[in-house]
């Protein structure tokens, strides 16, 4: 599977998801085309270093994104957690993602920030350690 994704588009999936996810591979098999257009307009809102970026510095565009997966119920999921991880990369910190979580907490009750708040929270934290100790180390 995943045999017939141009190497442009597999190696930008590659180094935003790590690997090829099922659900990549499902549209390389079924609709190739709507593959490429999802990797181009993902790539138009989160720009890799070196392209041209957008009015939002990448870790904002980041914690909104973590907030849509909590307020979706799949922030404790990979996939909201992942984003966590990725705006402290991208320079956030633990309490830019605690204050989004807060403002779930507000607008979306106990159940949203206990369901999957706190492991957003949790991620961000953990990676932002992990960027301390890189910098200790160098």
């Amino acid at each position: 599977m995943g045999s017939n994704i141009p190497a442009d588009v597999r190696k930008y999936l590659e180094s935003e998801f790590g690997s090829l996810q099922e659900s990549h591979e499902l549209m390389a098999e079924y609709n190739p085309e709507m593959l490429k257009a999802f990797a181009s307009f993902r790539r138009s809102i989160f720009p890799k270093k070196g392209d041209r970026q957008g009015a939002l510095p990448k870790y904002t565009k980041e914690i909104i994104a973590t907030v849509i997966e909590v307020t979706l119920g799949r922030g404790s999921q990979p996939t909201g957690t992942k984003h966590a991880r990725l705006a402290i990369r991208a320079g956030a910190t633990p309490e830019m993602i605690h204050e989004a979580m807060a403002l779930i907490f507000f607008l979306g009750g106990m159940t949203a920030y206990v369901d999957a708040g706190i492991e957003c929270v949790r991620a961000a934290r953990n990676e932002a350690s992990k960027k301390k100790t890189k910098r200790r180390v160098a």
